[in-house]
């Protein structure tokens, strides 16, 4: 719920979603099945693991392209 609640967060900050959010979101997609054989304290630590992976990613896209904001869908540009 975080990745798609924060995605839609950007989408109507910056009119842009980032590509990591997706790729957690299937990364713990492909995960489920295998969490339902794990104890949930390893379940635990692979949702983090991805989680930190998504947040690695976003500061390395933030540091290697710069943007500024952009004003959210349906608002005239100034």
């Amino acid at each position: 719920m975080f990745l798609v609640g924060r995605g839609m967060l950007d989408y109507a900050g910056f009119s842009r979603v980032s590509w990591s959010r997706p790729s957690g979101l299937l990364a713990l997609a492909v995960l489920t099945p295998v969490a339902l054989l794990l104890p949930p304290l390893l379940v635990a630590v692979a949702a983090a693991v991805v989680l930190i992976g998504v947040a690695a990613a976003n500061v390395i896209s933030w540091r290697v392209f710069l943007r500024e904001m952009a004003p959210p869908p349906g608002l005239p540009h100034k």
